[in-house]
């Protein structure tokens, strides 16, 4: 659709902010609990929690497959009428996976739990709660990607309602004393447990099957590599966390002071996704047509519209944490911009991945994540002894740096038709770094950043006026 016409623009605009909307009720919500269970729990249960949500995040990342990552494939190659019974079989692949994976921890329970250090009842909701996260986050790239927007909106906010309201009602009236983050991990599981099944039913009622092996065989090629890629993502996300909790006295407090303020950062990540929910089908299909002048075009819209609207929230983020954490989870305040800043850089590798998998270059995906991890976890051993939080920290921007770096040449290497170049990267990051140091600089003047960000959210707004699209 090379044309730009105001219908285009329109339904563009639309599904942005349906996306943006859905997406801030989906990933939100555990950032919008935030001011309640930092002052329910305390910082030493609220790491208890961080750590299990690390080992969700893995469990759904290896048995899960990430099967979500081969629909966009299916739309633009499978002939539209095979199209569903591909897509059901994809998430009976994943269901098969967690079905094998569930009977394996049952028969090793009290070895896995010892191991991981968590309660056996923790580990049955680690299970569960996995697999209801693998099919929710399935069948909302389904929608993402055949642009079914209304339907994502009605699935996301339903089960982000029913995880807060669980959770709320298990704190207030369940709860003992010494068993809160219970609550709020029972709270969580339960709820995406049943949304799994649900979404499940849904694509089996559509595609009708649930077994297809050569679906299967398709399938495994590709997704198999994005499993290093997603787990060695979460060991690069989450990994200090561990470290930290293992290798410095006060760890398990310092990890909930860590994670709160990842949890913090974590708006620029929902606001990212949201945007790339909107952007990844939209480009695809232009790249599909070749229409390589219309990329350009919107790609710059793009990045002036996730730049803006990061730097704007970077600068009021002090504020947040105030109202989100209270006095006992202040300290975490340096750290803050270090990993706000993480956030742009997988931003920024977010173009060369969505590029790979369009073209099917898995294999390179998973090449360049593991090759940053590792760099990861070397820097954290090395930091984390002697700078606590700000070498975690640090080690973490700087492994984020190296994965954009990694992901953006091995693209080039392999491809010749990516568009993109470091001068199109540099313009967005200028900007950011300028925040960075009003951030440090400023910390205390409220005014001066708020009137700052003011100022950004008005020349955005005009700019979308003046073009009439969001990007």
């Amino acid at each position: 659709m090379q044309s730009t016409n105001t219908v285009s623009d329109k339904k563009i605009n639309r599904i942005t902010i349906l996306n943006i909307i859905g997406t801030l009720a989906y990933q939100g919500i555990s950032f919008l609990l935030t001011p309640i269970l930092t002052r329910a729990l305390g910082s030493y249960d609220y790491g208890i929690i961080t750590i299990y949500n690390t080992w969700v995040n893995f469990i759904y990342s290896i048995i899960g497959l990430s099967t979500e990552i081969v629909i966009p494939r299916i739309k633009m190659s499978i002939p539209e009428e095979e199209q569903p019974s591909y897509i059901s079989s994809l998430a009976g692949l994943s269901t098969v996976s967690f079905v094998l994976f569930g009977c394996v921890a049952l028969l090793f329970s009290s070895f896995i739990s010892k191991t991981i250090g968590l309660e056996p009842i923790v580990l049955a909701m680690l299970v569960i709660h996995g697999f209801g996260l693998t099919l929710v986050k399935f069948i909302v790239s389904y929608y993402i990607q055949y642009q079914k927007t209304l339907r994502q909106f009605a699935f996301t906010i339903v089960v982000s309602f029913a995880t807060c309201l669980s959770t709320l009602f298990l704190l207030q009236f369940i709860a003992r004393p010494e068993q809160k983050y219970l609550c709020q991990i029972i709270g969580f599981a339960i709820p995406y447990f049943l949304a799994g099944l649900l979404a499940l039913l849904i694509l089996l009622r559509k595609g009708k099957k649930i077994v297809r092996i050569d679906v299967w065989k398709m399938a495994l090629p590709i997704c198999l590599p994005i499993i290093f890629h997603s787990t060695s993502q979460i060991v690069l996300g989450q990994s200090d966390k561990i470290m930290m909790q293992m290798m410095l006295e006060n760890g398990v407090s310092l990890a909930g002071l860590y994670g709160f303020a990842h949890t913090i950062t974590g708006g620029g990540s929902i606001l990212w996704a949201a945007l790339n929910n909107a952007w990844s089908p939209y480009y695809y299909d232009l790249l599909k047509n070749q229409q390589f002048d219309v990329i350009e075009k919107r790609s710059n819209r793009y990045m002036f519209l996730f730049t803006s609207l990061y730097c704007g929230f970077y600068l009021i983020i002090p504020e947040f944490v105030k109202i989100m954490g209270g006095s006992g989870f202040w300290s975490s305040i340096d750290v803050i911009p270090i990993l706000y800043l993480n956030v742009y850089f997988i931003f920024l590798y977010s173009f060369a991945v969505n590029y790979k998998i369009v073209k099917g270059n898995t294999v390179s995906i998973a090449v360049s994540t593991v090759a940053a991890t590792l760099c990861n976890i070397l820097l954290n051993l090395i930091m984390i002894p002697t700078l606590g939080m700000i070498g975690a920290a640090l080690a973490s921007l700087t492994s984020y740096g190296l994965l954009f770096l990694f992901h953006h040449l091995s693209l080039n290497k392999y491809s010749g038709s990516y568009n993109y170049t470091f001068k199109y990267y540099l313009g967005g990051l200028a900007p950011v770094l300028c925040c960075t140091a009003i951030f440090y600089l400023c910390k205390d003047m409220w005014l001066i950043r708020w009137s700052i960000a003011a100022l950004i959210g008005i020349l955005l707004l005009l700019k979308i006026v003046k073009q009439k699209s969001l990007f």
